[in-house]
């Protein structure tokens, strides 16, 4: 079973609504070879209550690979945006926290992290392609992609032309 499968059927069961931490699921889909978009997608319209997006950190491995570390710590990277900018476009209008927990910046900089999510809700949610609430095909499918090998991969999958 996937986690978005897990996640959905825990929220079903219990009535409790999903906090989508994007940057988590973007971190732990690059350090596990998955599909990052695939996940937001693969989550129950209506059922996230709140999104955190968050800085990360890459690390290197014993064996000279990276893996990224959800660290809170850091601005959230380009890529964490776009992922946040389509979880808006699939679910809307929902309250969003910008989770900072160590090294702190300047207020400046978080408010500055906060504009951004906002500026992201506010055009998502003025355009033609803002989604209509409706069926959708969220039928369980692989979640490992074996063409992501690097963060790099994930985000060129992603590009927007």
């Amino acid at each position: 079973m996937s986690e978005f499968d897990f996640m959905n059927r825990a929220a079903r069961a219990t009535g409790c609504g999903i906090l989508l931490d994007v940057n988590n699921i973007y971190v732990q889909s690059y350090n596990h070879g998955l599909d990052p978009w695939e996940y937001i997608d693969g989550i129950e319209l209506g059922l996230p209550g709140e999104m955190h997006v968050a800085g990360h950190i890459e690390q290197e491995t014993d064996d000279g690979g990276k893996i990224l570390v959800d660290t809170h710590s850091r601005p959230v990277k380009g890529a964490v945006w776009d992922l946040y900018e389509h979880a808006v476009r699939r679910f809307g209008r929902v309250p969003t926290l910008i989770e900072w927990d160590q090294d702190f910046p300047e207020f400046s900089v978080l408010e500055a992290e906060a504009e951004k999510a906002r500026t992201i809700m506010k055009r998502v949610l003025s355009s033609s392609c803002h989604p209509t609430a409706g069926p959708q095909d969220l039928s369980p499918q692989s979640s490992i992609d074996p063409a992501i090998k690097s963060q790099d991969d994930i985000e060129a999958k992603h590009a927007t032309p």
